[in-house]
């Protein structure tokens, strides 16, 4: 194209180079021509009652930048980076709450450098757990895209859903045979107990998904290959008693929220007025999940003013209740198991 003049000068193919990483010959040429269908009709009038005419010579059209970036919106590589997948689990920006947060983060992207720069780290096994609606699946995917790592991937019980266990155990080896073809990449394994299909009462899991998990988290990547794997659980217990443990090089725990200061903490990240702020950090039930107290302050604005008579509220409306003796990690009650 540019031996024949139909590249604009402010056509930068290093910069091009940059935003395809992952696309096949083949979507790259797809690429090119989505370029140049949207070069041909900015040169057509279709305005015209008497039909389309052109606005200048089409010998004289070229692709410009603004082409190609309008057909990268259209273009997605099937080996790449799953971003819609991520900005689905991470639906508004992470909220810190405190030197708790700031230090998983900090672990995550320190063992993200690591995998990137360390010649003796081809390998990196990271498990996240803590009890629910905590974020250990948000934290997970925001680490992923800070990472800029050409190849991201998540493997969820909710992209599987309807499948058998051996459909699902291929897709889980797919993914790390793909990733292998990179040469820096993240997998998430998120909720690996209902990825198991593990049940309670029997109690029940599928062996197959869990055989196949311990064979490829183990399995170190092929010579100048590197992967990191971020895994998230609520029950660290199933995952001992299943034998994955030992397939883990470092284990995060992502807290329930404790202490007034943090919920405080939540407040002025969102830059919310609150009445009595005081009274309401000290009439919210702890420990509480990040997700539940987010859901806690968005039930109290629907009633107009955040205040501790509203927040109380709330907090029965919720129906929130410390959980019996012997509950998962000492938790709050349940609110709906789809909040987790």
């Amino acid at each position: 194209m540019r031996s024949h003049s139909r590249l604009a000068d402010d056509v930068d193919l290093d910069k091009l180079a940059e935003l395809t990483k992952n696309f096949s010959g083949a979507e790259i040429e797809g690429l090119v021509k989505s370029a140049s269908s949207f070069a041909l009709y900015g040169s057509i009038d279709v305005t015209k009652e008497s039909g389309a005419a052109p606005k200048k010579e089409l010998s004289n059209i070229v692709v410009r930048m603004s082409d190609f970036l309008h057909a990268l919106e259209e273009v997605d590589p099937a080996f790449g980076v799953s971003e819609d997948d991520l900005k689905d689990v991470i639906r508004m920006p992470l909220i810190d709450y405190g030197p708790e947060f700031r230090q998983i983060m900090n672990a995550g992207h320190t063992l993200i450098k690591q995998v990137q720069q360390s010649e003796r780290t081809p390998l990196m096994s990271v498990l996240l757990q803590g009890p629910p609606n905590v974020g250990k699946t948000a934290i997970a995917a925001q680490l992923a895209l800070d990472s800029k790592y050409p190849f991201i991937k998540l493997i969820s019980p909710q992209l599987m859903v309807g499948q058998g266990e051996l459909t699902k155990a291929a897709e889980i080896a797919k993914v790390f045979d793909d990733a292998y073809r990179s040469p820096l990449s993240i997998i998430i394994i998120d909720n690996i107990e209902r990825l198991v299909e593990y049940v309670a009462i029997g109690p029940r899991f599928s062996n197959h998904i869990l055989q196949t998990l311990l064979v490829v988290l183990k399995r170190v990547p092929p010579m100048s290959r590197k992967l990191l794997v971020l895994a998230t659980t609520s029950t660290p217990s199933l995952i001992r008693d299943l034998g994955l443990a030992d397939s883990f090089n470092v284990v995060l725990d992502v807290p329930s929220i404790t202490r007034k200061d943090q919920v405080q903490q939540v407040f002025r990240s969102l830059s919310l007025e609150v009445k009595d702020l005081d009274a309401v950090c000290k009439a919210t039930p702890f420990p509480i999940g990040l997700k539940q107290l987010l859901m806690l302050i968005e039930m109290t604005r629907q009633s107009g003013e955040i205040n501790s008579d509203a927040w109380a509220q709330s907090i029965r409306d919720a129906g929130f209740r410390q959980r019996k003796p012997g509950g998962q990690d000492g938790a709050l009650g349940d609110l709906d198991d789809d909040l987790s």
